[in-house]
Order: C-alpha cells, then sequence, then structure tokens
C-alpha cells in the first residue's frame, strides 16, 4: 500500500469524538495492507496506532513511557539521556531520577549514568536491588548503595584497600599498587608480582621496579625498571635466581666471577681458564705444571708447590689431568 492510498483512508474520529468522511493525511504505511496515524493523530482504539512502540490514549496516538516521537511523528524511539527538554518534568516522565539542566536532560545529584540510559543511584542513595549499586562496586544494604566492607569511596566508585577483595574492573584495585581485578572477582597481584602482605604487591623476576630494595628474589638487582638477576646468575623461575655455572650463556667474563677459574668464551658459554679442568659445574682447578695457590691441586697425589701442582714425592706425571 502508498503513502497515496493511505491518505484517500475516510472514516476518522476526530478531536471531538464525531465521525466524519475525510481525506487523511496524517497517515503513514506501516505494512504492505496496514495504514497507521501518526503521532499526534486522533482514533477510536489501539489498532490503528500502528507505529511500533505507540498506543492509543484518550483516542490519541501517543508513543509509549520513556519513548518520543521522531522523523515528523512517524516513529517512537526510546528516550536517552542528553536529550532536549524544556522542564524537568519532562526528563522524569521518561527516565526515572533526571533532571533538566541546561535544556538537557541529565541524571540527578548522587545519581550516574548507566549503558541503558538509565540513572542509578551513587552511594547513600536510594536502591531496589544490588544490580542499581553494580556500577560503584557497592552493595544495595537497607535500600541504600553501601560499599561493602572494606572498601573505601574513592573517586565515586567503592574500592578495595585489601588484596583478595571483590571488584568488578582493574579500576576497582587501582589503590592497591601493582594489582588487578582477576577475573572481574578479586584484586590480586599482577602478573611479575607476589603478594606480601594484605595490601602490598612486589615484584619477582621481570616485574617492574625503582630500586634494588623492590626486587625480594634472592640475588636480584633493579636494571632498567626490572627486577633482573644480578651479573653473575640467571633466572631460574620467576622468583629463583641461581648462579651461571660452566656452559651456560654469558656475556661477559663478569658473568662468570661465581665460577672458580671461570671465564666467558667468545662463542658467549661459560668454560674453564686455560691450563685448568672442571671439577665440577662450579670450579675450574688447575692442571699438573701450572699455576696454583694454597690447596688447588686436586689431581690424585699432586700438591701444590712453589705455586705450581706438581706430583707429590715417590709420584711421577703420567698426564696434565
Amino acid at each position: 500500500m502508498s503513502r497515496e492510498a493511505c491518505q484517500k483512508e475516510d472514516q476518522v474520529i476526530t478531536a471531538h469524538h464525531e465521525e466524519k468522511t475525510t481525506y487523511q493525511q496524517n497517515l503513514i504505511v506501516t505494512s504492505p495492507t496496514f495504514c497507521s496515524l501518526l503521532i499526534g493523530e486522533f482514533r477510536n482504539n489501539n489498532r490503528e496506532c500502528g507505529i511500533r512502540n505507540s498506543e492509543c490514549v484518550n483516542y490519541e496516538c501517543q508513543c509509549k513511557p520513556q519513548y518520543l516521537p521522531y522523523h515528523n511523528n512517524a516513529d517512537c524511539q526510546l528516550s536517552y539521556l542528553g536529550m532536549s527538554c524544556e522542564n524537568s518534568a519532562y526528563c522524569k516522565k521518561r527516565i526515572k531520577n533526571t533532571i533538566c539542566i541546561n535544556n538537557t536532560c541529565e541524571c540527578n545529584a548522587n545519581y550516574f549514568s548507566w549503558e541503558d540510559n538509565s540513572c542509578r543511584p551513587l552511594t547513600d542513595s536510594y536502591c531496589e536491588n544490588n544490580r542499581e549499586c553494580s556500577k560503584l562496586n557497592s552493595l544495595c544494604i537497607d535500600k541504600i548503595c553501601q560499599c561493602k566492607p572494606d572498601d573505601v569511596l574513592m573517586k565515586g566508585r567503592c574500592l578495595p584497600i585489601f588484596l583478595n577483595k571483590s571488584c568488578s574492573l582493574d579500576a576497582d584495585c587501582i589503590d592497591i599498587p601493582h594489582a588487578k581485578c582477576w577475573n572481574t572477582s578479586m584484586c590480586v597481584c599482577e602478573t611479575n608480582f607476589v603478594q606480601l602482605e594484605s595490601s602490598v604487591c612486589v615484584p619477582l623476576l621481570e616485574g617492574y621496579c625503582t630500586q634494588h630494595n623492590d626486587c625480594i628474589v634472592k640475588h636480584s638487582v633493579c636494571i632498567k625498571n626490572k627486577c633482573q638477576c644480578d651479573l653473575a646468575y640467571t633466572k631460574k623461575l620467576s622468583s629463583k635466581c641461581e648462579p651461571i655455572s660452566l656452559g651456560q650463556p654469558c656475556e661477559s667474563d663478569i658473568n662468570c666471577k661465581l665460577i672458580r677459574k671461570g671465564i666467558c668464551s667468545q662463542n658467549k658459554i661459560s668454560v674453564c681458564e686455560s691450563n685448568t679442568f672442571a671439577l665440577d659445574e662450579m670450579t675450574s682447578l688447575p692442571t699438573l705444571n701450572t699455576y696454583c695457590m694454597f690447596d688447588e691441586c686436586q689431581i690424585e697425589s699432586s700438591h701444590c708447590h712453589n705455586n705450581r701442582c706438581q706430583c707429590k714425592p715417590g709420584y711421577s706425571e703420567v698426564s696434565a689431568y
């Protein structure tokens, strides 16, 4: 059915409820076989108010509550925060807990905007259920939005001050350094951090730091704002540094300083010094006829004499090792 065909409909109820034959100009096609009155036009039942989200009130087609006429009264759309207004009564009729400010519908004081174009209460404001308070991470207690125990109201939200307390997003844990909201349920320490006290997260290896004392892993230091193993140590776990041993990667000789007579080779691998042999992964000892000190000579039946490893009296050299 065309708009022109709709305009030829002739039985109309006027504002004075008098039936008369006329050409109706304020009709719109709402289906292939149905003409509906525009918002604000008069009819005698709901059936002729065919515009979506409209209804017949006192013989007049009107948008349902919380809906507004749009597109020259040919559509009803949901009311929204920020829509134009002339007075607060206009806003309140369409969205609860609103007021007209500067010709714009806004939430009342102590209320905040919600994603469904509603206004929800801040703390100490009236509520019906917990969902109305959820955006603030608060609870509806005795019909009032209130912070949970161990939470405090800051920046318009109830924020936990202890780890392992409930949260809904990372911002809820902002007052606990290096904490995040895990699984939208509780505040926990971020990756590479571990809980030290009820409200303290300290860095593990790779965690952010500003000074050496921030790093609690034994043999770790703060390098370029990251907790890293000291130069002679290598990362074993996020919570453990162990000494670099023979056969492990290195960058310079200083990385091998804990290996007795160890050096860093050209291939960047920790090895024994020349004229020494590996006793274990952390110890290199001199071979026969090489420099020694004290009891360094560990080859069987050898000793350190005149600062050289030599066979003891009564023994002869078979090989240098």
